[in-house]
């Protein structure tokens, strides 16, 4: 019984969806790959992760898109 129960969690676990993008403010110009809608940019179905950059660089893993740090 419990190795049906740890197969059945392996199995629920590896079928999530991936977490979808959420759209971000509008500062300018929307970061590569989002696209413009009113006050916001919009996440594509192949962007990737971004957020709003604070300070002039963003982390590790992160390149600048405009007003924007998305993964690289």
């Amino acid at each position: 019984m419990r190795v049906l129960i740890a197969i059945a969690a392996l199995l629920l676990s590896s079928s999530r969806p991936a977490l979808a993008q959420a759209p971000l403010p509008k500062l300018g110009g929307c970061p590569y790959s989002y696209r413009s809608s009113g006050d916001y940019c919009m996440p594509s179905k192949n962007s990737k992760d971004a957020f709003i950059r604070t300070g002039h660089s963003c982390p590790n893993r992160y390149r600048k898109s405009g007003k924007y740090c998305i993964a690289n």
